[in-house]
């Protein structure tokens, strides 16, 4: 075990990334990728994210399988298509002898290029890069006292490791095993490369980290390098710009077809006949772009197949060919969407698929709005069991007498509860149908998606079945949705005296002025007649024997 320093333990263990960026063969793909000769230039962070896909998700890429057959092209100078690209490249890597004694063709038996370790691909792209006459090296900066070398790579810094930081690296990860792989060959081919930082604020903290470790030369030189390594840094609206760009250039290329198989001069046969002429058919009957500010927003769930309805409200039948994309309208696109894959669970204001288990999200904007508070979503069971009698039948001559309420059904709401007294009210809970009401009118949505009256000074707090909000609005100020917006807008300024009962923000040191106004309107009225007071000269003024 070597003898180490702080400033060496610093050295191994600081991590700028940890994927294959910290790689020889990166930063030779990253020097070279913007010199090669090809015809669509790929930008050097969209490939990245490229490879970084194809390692997630093991699926091929678009633009790597294009960038490998125009570099093959170039090299070969023959004509390549998909379907010969992987042979092209395969008889590339015997001919050329880029495989060291003792090591089998990575492309063997059938193998996709995509499927290669990412050090692999990397290490073929930057050989076809260099034989089509594009070869370049990283610029050294300098080396600090332990031999370790640094070096400047597209506004990145990287470091070399000396003698010292191998060996530890060696202590550190000595399996025993030997070099038999094209991977590890490629990793240990020109020793370990680490990316130190890829940021301006990373390049002044490396600078500062070293000075404190008395290396004032490489600080020195790192920092004389600073201006020429922010040059080469992109920023977000470069990147945003490149992006598109080369967006633009793969939408105008169109590939060349896989052959068919058997001769050139056959005639097509009948599936490519039909293919064809489908796909004409289809593009020919494509929906020009169109809005529908009147789409259902019961839709798919509607169920109403009346004339009228079907001739006011749009209901779409047709798959959206502009989804996720800047050309669809989006919410009110006149076109089907998929569906929504969090089912049940998809609770947001601004979801553009479609749900069938849930409310759809225009109709969760209208329910927000105006504040509707039941759910026809639920099973029939529990429909039926909403739509049953709350007490006994009625008429006109005897509904005003006093309302019995059996002792187990007592509610327990923030609110001022009116039947708590020793005369009960003569009227039901407002929140439940009377006997022979009809519910069809209720619109369908859930009471956890409408905001409570009394937040954020409600006494139920989990166990409210009305939404408590927590997440901070993103639309504040801005907020159609106001007093009701199921997300938070911040603390009222006037807190404590705040009389607006439209005000869109929170009250922690007062009830919500909504509630607050709502309760002195009702004790307001006690002077009168129609009191709602439990007094018995109240209840002897307004009881049907006293009119009668």
């Amino acid at each position: 075990m070597t003898s180490s320093t702080p400033m060496l333990n610093w050295l191994r263990f600081h991590q700028c990334r940890d994927d294959f960026v910290n790689s020889y063969q990166y930063v030779l793909l990253s020097e070279n990728i913007r010199n090669a000769k090809i015809e669509i230039q790929i930008p050097q962070f969209i490939l990245t994210e490229e490879l970084k896909k194809e390692e997630e998700t093991h699926r091929e890429s678009l633009h790597i399988r294009e960038l490998v057959c125009q570099l093959l092209k170039r090299v070969e100078n023959t004509n390549i298509q998909y379907s010969n690209c992987p042979d092209v490249l395969r008889e590339f890597l015997d001919k050329r002898n880029m495989i060291p004694k003792g090591i089998s063709n990575p492309l063997l038996n059938n193998t996709p290029f995509y499927s290669l370790p990412t050090e692999v691909k990397m290490g073929i792209l930057v050989q076809l890069i260099q034989h089509s006459g594009a070869a370049s090296t990283p610029i050294h900066i300098g080396t600090d006292s332990h031999s370790n070398d640094y070096y400047l790579v597209e506004g990145r810094l990287y470091m070399k490791y000396g003698k010292i930081l191998t060996e530890m690296a060696k202590d550190d990860n000595d399996s025993g095993v030997p070099l038999n792989s094209l991977e590890e060959y490629l990793k240990n081919i020109n020793g370990i490369w680490k990316c130190m930082s890829e940021t301006k604020k990373m390049w002044k903290n490396i600078v500062l980290i070293l000075e404190n470790f008395d290396e004032l030369n490489i600080s020195k030189l790192i920092s004389a390098s600073e201006g020429k390594a922010f040059e080469m840094i992109i920023t977000d609206d470069e990147k945003r710009n490149q992006r598109r760009e080369f967006g633009e250039k793969m939408k105008r290329y169109q590939p060349t077809p896989q052959p068919r198989r058997g001769a050139s001069d056959a005639p097509p046969s009948y599936e490519e006949v039909t293919r064809k002429s489908s796909a004409a058919l289809n593009e020919t009957k494509l929906p020009p772009l169109k809005e529908a500010r009147n789409r259902c927003m019961h839709f798919p769930n509607c169920q109403k197949k009346d004339l009228e309805h079907r001739s006011t409200f749009h209901h779409p039948s047709e798959s959206c060919p502009y989804f996720e994309t800047t050309d669809c309208a989006g919410l009110y696109c006149a076109y089907k969407h998929p569906y929504c894959l969090k089912g049940k669970e998809c609770t947001s204001l601004d979801c553009l698929y479609e749900h069938s288990a849930s409310p759809p999200t225009l109709l969760r904007i209208f329910r927000a709005r105006t504040e509707q508070s039941d759910d026809s979503y639920h099973s029939k069971e529990e429909r039926t069991e909403r739509e049953k009698p709350t007490g006994p039948p009625t008429n006109s001559r005897t509904r005003t007498k006093s309302f019995v309420q059996k002792e187990d059904e007592k509610t327990e709401n923030n609110a001022p509860n009116y039947n708590n007294g020793r005369n009960k009210s003569r009227e039901p809970p407002r929140d439940r149908p009377m006997y022979g009401q009809s519910t069809n009118n209720v619109l369908p949505f859930s009471k956890k998606d409408l905001r409570c009256h009394f937040f954020p000074r409600c006494n139920k707090r989990d166990q409210c079945e009305f939404a408590h909000p927590s997440v901070k609005c993103s639309a504040f100020p801005n907020c159609k949705l106001g007093r009701d917006c199921p997300f938070k807008h911040g603390t009222c300024t006037k807190d404590g005296y705040c009389d607006n009962a439209f005000c869109p923000y929170e009250h922690y040191k007062q009830q919500p002025p909504r509630v607050a106004v709502r309760y002195q309107g009702i004790n307001g009225n006690r002077s009168t007649g129609m009191s709602r007071s439990t007094s018995i000269s109240n209840l002897s003024m307004t009881s049907g024997e006293v009119r009668r």
